[in-house]
């Protein structure tokens, strides 16, 4: 395993990140953005406005990103970075996870749901 330390564009401070499973992708969140970066060159390929998300979950395949933090979650599109969907429900949602064919999403969060 290797250390590595390096600027991300912009100069925004980012709290979190979460590698695709085949490591091929890198997403940051920002305040203010998500960052989708090549894994390997980390380069950026991608720029989503960050709705309330302070922490990121690509689903197995890749192919989507959920982000949640706030009251809400939202699933991105990686392929074009076009929003899929949000959900409501949580005063604040804590985790999230993908079931092994990525066709379920669970979600914990505060108060009681």
């Amino acid at each position: 395993m290797k250390q590595a330390t390096f600027p991300f564009p912009g100069g925004f401070h980012y709290r979190n990140f979460c590698f695709s499973a085949d490591g091929t992708q890198l997403a940051a969140a920002s305040e203010d953005s998500i960052l989708l970066l090549d894994g390997k060159t980390l380069q950026e390929v991608r720029r989503l406005k960050n709705r309330g998300c302070c922490r990121l979950q690509f689903s197995p395949d890749g192919k989507a990103l959920a982000g949640f933090g706030s009251s809400a979650i939202h699933l991105w599109n990686v392929a074009d970075g076009k929003p899929l969907h949000s959900f409501a429900g949580h005063n604040d949602v804590w985790d999230v996870a993908y079931s092994p064919d990525g066709k379920s999403l669970a979600s914990v969060g505060g108060g009681t749901t």
